[in-house]
Formats: C-alpha cells, sequence, structure tokens
C-alpha cells in the first residue's frame, strides 16, 4: 500500500508541471481577427501535440521501468499515430521488437522510420544503424526454409507426410515461413474446411491461403457467417468453384438466435464469386436465411450444381421473381431437400409457374432431386417436355416414403455427369432417364407415361408407396377404393418389360396394399430380367413375403445383393423356395428388422456360395438343432467376412463354428454372444465384436 502511493505521488510529480502548461495553452486569449485565430489555434494544436507527446513519454518510462514491454509498445505504437515524424518512437519501438526476437517486425519500423524522418534529423543516422543490425540478426539465424533449395522444402513440409495441422502449424512460426510454405502446400488448400472447431490462428491467416482454394467448406453459425461474408473479396478466391456453407445451431442454445443479416451475408458472398463458381450446397435451418432460387441463378451464371437444403415451409420465398427468369442457366443438377419431418399442410407447396420456368430455363438438366416437399402431378409432364438431357429423377413428396438423402447414401448416383458414362444418347444429345425415383402419391396416368418413353433404358428404378396411397390431393374416398387405386399403379407399372434394369428398390408402406400387390410386383421382377440389386422393404401384415415374391426372385440369376428389410416372411412350402434359391450368385443379403425366419429358409442361405455379408433379423420357431447346423454351414463359405444377428439366440457350440470361418471379420449381435470362452476364442481368430 505505501509503495503505491509513493508511484502515485512519483507519477503526480513529473505530470504536475505538465498540466500547468495544458492550463496555460488553454487559456491563450483569441483575437476576434480569423487570420489571427488561425495562428492561435494552429499554435494551440501544436503545444497540445507537444504536451501529449510528453506524457506518452512518461508513461513509457514507467512502463519501461516496470519491464512491462508490450505496455510499452502499446505506448510506443501511439506516439507514432499521434506524431508521425516523431523520430525517437520509431528508434525505440524497432529497439523493442528487435530485443524480442522479432527481427522482421523491427526491420519493418526501421525503414518505416527512415521514410518519414528528414535526413537531417540527429536521430537518422542511428536508425539506419539500428536497421542494418536487425538485418545482420535476421540473416545469423538458422532458417532450413529460408536457405533450402524450393524442391527440398517442397518434399519436406508434404501434406502427404505433414497433417494440416502440422502444416498450420508451420506457416505461424514467421512471415517468411508463411509466404514461402503457403506456395510450396498450395494444393493442400485446395479443399479448404472451416467449422466452429476450428483454431482461432487458422481463421487469421485464411487470406493468405484463399487464393489457392479450390473447394471451401464453412459449417458455423448464423453469426460467424456473416462475418465471413467481409471475406469474400474478388481477388482473395480467383479459382474457387465449389462453395458448400452449412449453417450450425448457436454455441450458446437459450441465447439469441442471429437470423437477420444472413440472407445479406450469403447474397454478398455469391456477388464476389460468380465468375468461377459451379457448385452451390447451401444447408440452412430456416429458409428465410436462404437468398431466392432466382437471385443464385442469375447472379452465378456458370452455376451447374445446386443443391438447396432447409426447413421449409414457406417455398413462395424461394420462388421469388422466378416467373421473370428470361436467360437459360447452365444447371445440370438440383437438388431441393426439406429438412423437417412435417406433413400436410405443413409441407411447403412449389410454385406451380416457379418450377415450370426453372425447369424451362434449365434445358441441360441432367439430375433432378425434390424431397420432402409438395407439388402438382403436372411436374412429370413438365419435366418431359423441358429437360430432354434429364437422366436421373427423383421425386419424393413425403419424407416416410422415401428418403432420397438415404437412398443415396445406401446406393449412389448414375454417374450421369461424368463424360466417361455409357448412357443411351440420340443424335440431337439428348438422354433417356436411367434412375427414377418415385415416393408418394402420384398419378397413375402421368406415371404410366413417364414409363412408356422410359422403360427399356432405365437402370434404377424406387418406388415407394405411403400411407396416403398414389393420388395428388389428400384422399377422400373409401379404403376399397383407395386399395383399388394402389393396386391399379402396381399393375401398371408391371406391364412394362425393363430389360436394363440393375437395381430395383420398392418400399410397400402402406395399409393399403394387399396381396394381389404382391402379385404385381412379382410381374415387375420378373418382367427385370437383368438385376443386380433388390430391395423389398416393408412388406408387412398379410402382405408379407410370400411364396409368389420367392418364385420371382429365384429368376433373377444375376442376383448379387438382396435386401429384405422390415418385413415379415410368409413362406408356406419353405422347402420348396429353398430348392429354388439355393444357385443364386448373392453376396449380400440384408434381412435387419425382419421377421418370420424358419429352419428351412436358414439353410438356403448357406447355398449362396459367394456370400459375403449377412444381415439376419428375428427367427420364427427355430430350433437349436437348425442354428447349429445353419452356422456349420456357414463356416465352409470361403469369403464370408461379416455376421449380423438382430433376433436369433445362437448358442456356445453354434458360435464355436465361427471359429472355422476363414475370412470372418466382424460379428455382431443382438442377442447374447456367448460365455467368455466363447467370445475370446474367436477373437483369437482375429474376429471383431462390438
Amino acid at each position: 500500500m505505501m509503495k503505491t502511493c509513493s508511484t502515485n505521488k512519483q507519477s503526480q510529480k513529473l505530470l504536475n508541471p505538465l498540466l500547468q502548461e495544458l492550463r496555460q495553452c488553454l487559456e491563450v486569449p483569441i483575437s476576434t481577427t480569423s487570420d489571427n485565430n488561425n495562428d492561435v489555434e494552429q499554435q494551440l494544436f501544436t503545444d497540445l501535440e507537444k504536451v501529449i507527446v510528453r506524457v506518452l513519454e512518461l508513461r513509457a518510462k514507467e512502463e519501461a521501468k516496470k519491464s512491462n514491454m508490450t505496455g510499452e509498445i502499446k505506448t510506443m505504437r501511439a506516439m507514432i499515430d499521434l506524431t508521425p515524424n516523431y523520430a525517437r518512437g520509431y528508434l525505440r519501438l524497432g529497439q523493442l521488437y528487435a530485443f524480442q526476437g522479432y527481427q522482421e517486425s523491427a526491420i519493418d519500423i526501421f525503414k518505416k522510420g527512415l521514410d518519414m524522418i528528414p535526413p537531417v534529423d540527429p536521430v537518422y543516422p542511428l536508425l539506419e544503424k539500428e536497421c542494418e543490425y536487425a538485418k545482420m540478426r535476421s540473416e545469423k539465424r538458422i532458417d532450413f526454409i529460408a536457405n533450402l533449395p524450393y524442391e527440398v522444402v517442397g518434399y519436406v513440409v508434404d501434406s502427404n507426410f505433414l497433417t494440416m495441422d502440422a502444416i498450420w502449424a508451420s506457416i505461424r512460426v514467421s512471415r517468411l515461413w508463411r509466404e514461402k510454405l503457403v506456395q510450396i502446400v498450395g494444393p493442400s488448400w485446395e479443399e479448404l474446411y472451416i467449422s466452429k472447431y476450428s483454431h482461432q490462428d487458422q481463421i487469421k491467416i485464411l487470406p493468405a491461403v484463399f487464393r489457392h482454394v479450390v473447394d471451401f467448406t464453412l459449417d458455423e453459425t448464423a453469426e460467424v457467417i456473416r462475418t465471413y461474408s467481409d471475406l469474400f473479396q474478388p481477388e482473395y478466391f480467383p479459382k474457387i468453384q465449389i462453395l458448400q456453407i452449412h449453417e450450425d445451431f448457436p454455441r450458446n442454445i437459450n441465447g439469441p438466435v442471429y437470423q437477420s443479416g444472413v440472407q445479406d451475408a450469403l447474397s454478398c458472398i455469391l456477388s464476389t464469386i460468380t465468375n468461377t463458381l459451379h457448385t452451390l450446397t447451401l444447408t440452412l435451418l430456416d429458409i428465410s436465411h436462404a437468398p431466392s432460387l432466382t437471385f443464385i441463378v442469375a447472379t452465378c451464371r456458370n452455376l451447374m450444381h445446386l443443391t438447396f437444403k432447409a426447413e421449409i415451409n414457406d417455398l413462395d420465398s424461394l420462388f421469388t421473381g422466378m416467373d421473370q427468369l428470361s436467360h437459360e442457366t447452365r444447371l445440370r443438377s438440383l437438388d431441393l431437400q426439406a429438412s423437417h419431418l412435417s406433413r400436410g399442410e405443413n409441407m411447403g407447396v412449389i410454385p406451380k409457374n416457379g418450377i415450370e420456368t426453372l425447369l424451362r430455363c434449365s434445358p441441360f438438366l441432367q439430375y433432378l432431386s425434390l424431397e420432402g416437399c409438395r407439388y402438382n402431378d403436372d411436374i412429370i409432364p413438365n419435366i418431359q417436355q423441358h429437360c430432354p438431357k434429364l437422366n436421373q429423377l427423383l421425386l419424393s413428396r413425403s419424407l416416410c416414403s422415401i428418403g432420397i438423402a438415404a437412398f443415396i447414401q445406401k446406393f449412389g448416383v448414375l454417374s450421369a455427369l461424368s463424360p466417361t458414362i455409357a448412357r443411351t444418347s440420340h443424335d440431337d444429345g439428348n438422354s433417356e432417364l436411367q434412375m427414377l425415383v418415385l415416393g408418394g402419391r402420384f398419378s397413375v396416368k402421368h406415371v404410366q407415361s413417364l414409363l412408356n418413353k422410359t422403360h427399356g433404358f432405365l437402370v434404377t428404378l424406387c418406388l415407394g408407396i405411403n400411407e396416403e396411397g398414389v393420388n395428388d390431393s389428400v384422399s377422400t374416398v373409401s379404403p376399397e377404393k383407395e386399395r383399388e387405386r394402389v393396386q391399379q399403379f402396381w399393375e401398371t407399372v408391371s406391364q412394362f418389360n425393363m430389360t436394363s434394369l440393375k437395381r430395383l428398390v420398392i418400399n410397400q408402406k402402406s395399409s393399403f396394399a394387399t396381396v394381389d400387390n404382391n402379385d404385381a410386383i412379382g410381374k415387375i421382377i420378373r418382367r427385370s430380367p437383368h438385376l443386380h440389386t433388390l430391395e423389398l422393404n416393408d412388406f408387412h401384415g398379410a402382405n408379407g413375403i410370400t411364396d409368389n415374391l420367392m418364385e420371382a426372385i429365384a429368376t433373377q440369376k444375376q442376383l448379387s445383393t438382396l435386401y429384405l428389410q422390415r418385413s415379415q416372411l410368409l413362406l408356406s412350402n419353405a422347402a420348396g423356395v429353398r430348392q429354388l434359391l439355393v444357385d443364386l450368385p448373392i453376396e449380400i443379403l440384408d434381412m435387419n428388422g425382419s421377421c418370420g425366419l424358419e429352419d428351412e429358409f436358414l439353410q438356403c442361405i448357406p447355398g449362396w456360395k459367394r456370400m459375403k455379408k449377412i444381415s439376419l433379423g428375428k427367427g420364427k420357431n427355430l430350433t437349436p438343432d437348425g442354428i447349429f447346423q445353419f452356422t456349420e454351414a456357414l463356416a465352409q463359405l470361403a469369403w464370408l467376412s461379416e455376421i449380423r444377428s438382430f433376433g436369433i439366440n445362437f448358442t456356445d457350440e453354434a458360435l464355436m463354428n465361427f471359429c472355422n470361418c476363414k475370412c470372418l471379420k466382424l460379428l455382431s449381435m443382438e442377442r447374447s454372444l456367448g460365455t467368455t470362452e466363447t467370445r475370446t476364442a474367436l477373437r483369437a481368430r482375429g474376429v471383431y465384436i462390438p
């Protein structure tokens, strides 16, 4: 306490003379003549400047006595900003940087002082001398980045050997390292991913690497997205082609949600990179945060691939001004997804005129996906009329009928946009549809019109009927009439011979399904003789997987992947089905969520000699002997690498048979995995047990 009082008294003693001078300056009388006023004011400002400089000098001395270099540097910078011709400020600031080892910063300060100070100033020679000393100290530092040849440095600092975190750390060493390494490791910045988990030091040096960026992904909150819009300048991103922006939830869930300004920020970002951008992905929390599709396609004239995902309940704003769109776009793919799980009136409705105008102005469209939003059935003839090059069409009105995103994740898409794809094309450059996904309610008339022209060229067909049937409007007819419409839909599809079809997916989650539907679906399978992948999901109750469907599956002599998920096996002649299925070249069998497995059906699985992966559901009247014989036969399969079970009780004796599987790598059981000795024996053979 005594020390603090003495320090304050000493500072007051030093400042008292300065305060007296300041009072004298302020008490200078001002004349009534304007010329005299200007002279007096100029003299007043000069005197005030001198007083403030002397105050800062005293403060710098006090900081030096306390060995507070940070405070002294801050004070010296304030002196230089106030009086750019103050020579001693440059000298002292440069010396401080040099003392801390920042020779490059010291050289910059000395050079700036030499530019601002006249050569006649007595401090000028001292600045020259200190600048030379700093250069000598900088040259004496051992810096392999500065001294090694360019090729050697490029080999040492290689993204194939170093992690990106190590490269980021190397760039932060010094300005010389940053300038050289950013150039050497240029290809590493072609794909740049920034999220809320990114290091702040990485974000600081982003402008140094932006010129190399080709693919930029920003996964942040709305507040941060707005700040990044200031970084988007045309000269910063000369090479950018792919932009992905994913809006994350606020860090503080209970805090304010930053909504305002996001739309303007995204519009600003897109306006600065219009020339090179060809792929845009926007994943937003709310549709109000997005610029309109009209603005996007009108601003980014070279845009070829557009993916838009948001919480959608009002699509009118997204298609605002689309009627005025007059130029042709270069869009090759358009993916519009609703991220909500609402149905009925809460689902967004695509304006009829808006989507028709967009399709008419996108004659090069090859991939179109609309998921989780409502649209008029007339969209199908509009697509046929305006999109002659369309190769893949994915339409799902309800997220519960077919999840297109999950479908794409499981099967992928055709390489429709690849120049090497072998697809049917006409002399005029138009293409035939090869992938068709329909989920929800669609008019039988439009589906028939679509299949009339494409059934001979389809490679992938995915059909899903949800609880609302197949009509466009919400059904008000009786259940009997609705069942007739569902049956008419399947009968219509079964009329076509799809000789090019390789992948068939049918999701029949509908209370209006009947046994007659299975007969029609069996016809569809039989009329597609070259299937490699078949998926029959959600066949429940009396409309389960029957003998008729199994007989249709048995006709597929090229079938390698079979999915029977969330379905019920209703086999009246399991032994006969076993004889029909035994010779199929199946490699993957997935029955996750299914039930009704019997001993006879299990015994046909080991007959598939090419089997690699098996996923089984729940059994029905399975016996311990049948399970033991099943596992014993499985052990003889040469390529089996993965077994999953979600409802079968395996005994220790049955599990021990898996020790004889030569290629088995994964064994996952929902029920008990036997004793510790059994699990130890399996793990000793290299089997991973979760």
